[in-house]
């Protein structure tokens, strides 16, 4: 077994393996700082991916990036999708918002092992990646490839790779030109903090939508063009995608499509499950977990005297059954949710 937890009264590896097993991320974080073996542990090691795996099963869950209207008077914050779950830790570590929180504009990029990737811009239009765990407190300030010019345009993504065992930002830039189809790509490395050239791209960043997937160490876009060499059909890889149409002036029609690769090795897409007589007031947001889910547009509710009462949205899961809920903040102003991501506690260190 790897040296990891080693300590001066001489504990056993195997022993100090065992015990903080069954302790919960949320009360441990401040393990990986203890000396540098433990650091070094929580970086990469055996016990970390079991730990990882885990909290994964018994804790995984699905959390809402919220912004209000004025975000230069309020901070986003995050609000848990279930409403069954009475999970006052999680919500304690993303009530402890960096300081990078008060930037001009933040953008949620994605999620994977514990930790969160941000994209915020400052004043004069300077741009910069975080990575943040919620547990640890760790934060990682990122700055884009020197190469990069102000304003380019960029699409990005993040992840977790799992044969080396580190993080990984992904960003692909277009060139000065607008008119041309050649864009550049770098790559971050957790590991040694640095960013890689990489070839170019086989499509430029203007024909791909800015939001992207991780799929097993992976990040993928969807294209917004057609492409020939693939006959002549919109590039697109992932685990799922949504379409809608109206049936009414008062119901929609959603058909949730899920990717798959068929004998022949074509990879063609597959209907997962229609959903009829949506409201046709709720806004499509993402499904998670075979659950579609919609919100309200308007984020701000008023009892019949016309005072505000509560704020919040209104969710709209279907599985079997149509589910209305609603969701409160604290808040008094309105807010809209800008992302729904997975999320489960480890205590990872980068």
């Amino acid at each position: 077994m790897e040296d990891i937890f080693s300590n001066g009264i001489g504990i056993p590896s195997v022993l100090m393996a065992d015990i903080f097993s069954m302790v919960e991320p949320e009360d441990i974080p401040k393990l990986p700082y203890v000396s540098k073996n433990w650091f070094d542990t929580c970086k990469r090691s055996s016990f970390i991916d079991n730990h990882c795996d885990e909290s994964r099963k018994k804790k995984f869950k699905h959390m809402l990036f919220c912004v209000l209207e004025k975000q230069e008077q309020d901070l986003p914050f995050f609000l848990q999708m279930s409403l069954v779950v009475n999970d006052e830790r999680t919500m304690q570590s993303f009530a402890c918002l960096p300081s990078f929180f008060s930037c001009k504009e933040i953008k949620l990029v994605g999620t994977d092992e514990g930790f969160l990737c941000f994209l915020t811009k400052h004043e004069f239009d300077n741009e910069y990646f975080w990575l943040w765990n919620p547990v640890t407190h760790q934060i990682v300030n990122v700055a884009l490839p020197s190469v990069i010019s102000p304003g380019a345009l960029m699409r990005y993504g993040f992840g977790f790779e799992r044969n080396n065992g580190e993080f990984v930002i992904v960003v692909m830039w277009d060139s000065c030109e607008r008119q041309s189809n050649v864009g550049s790509m770098a790559v971050y490395s957790s590991f040694s903090r640095t960013w890689s050239d990489v070839s170019s791209p086989e499509y430029c960043p203007q024909i791909l939508f800015d939001s992207s997937i991780h799929i097993n160490g992976c990040v993928y876009w969807i294209s917004m063009n057609k492409d020939t060499s693939y006959g002549n059909s919109h590039v697109v890889v992932g685990l799922g995608v949504v379409t809608w149409f109206n049936v009414s002036a008062l119901h929609k029609t959603y058909v949730i499509w899920l990717s798959r690769r068929f004998d022949c090795g074509e990879i063609g897409w597959v209907q997962y499950r229609r959903l009829d007589y949506s409201p046709s007031i709720l806004r499509f947001l993402d499904f998670a977990g075979g659950n579609l889910v919609c919100i309200s547009e308007q984020m701000q509710f008023y009892d019949e005297d016309e005072h505000c009462f509560t704020q919040g949205l209104i969710f709209f899961e279907s599985e079997q059954r149509d589910i209305i809920r609603m969701m409160t903040s604290t808040y008094l102003n309105k807010f809209t949710v800008r992302k729904i991501f997975p999320y489960y506690p480890t205590i990872r260190v980068i």
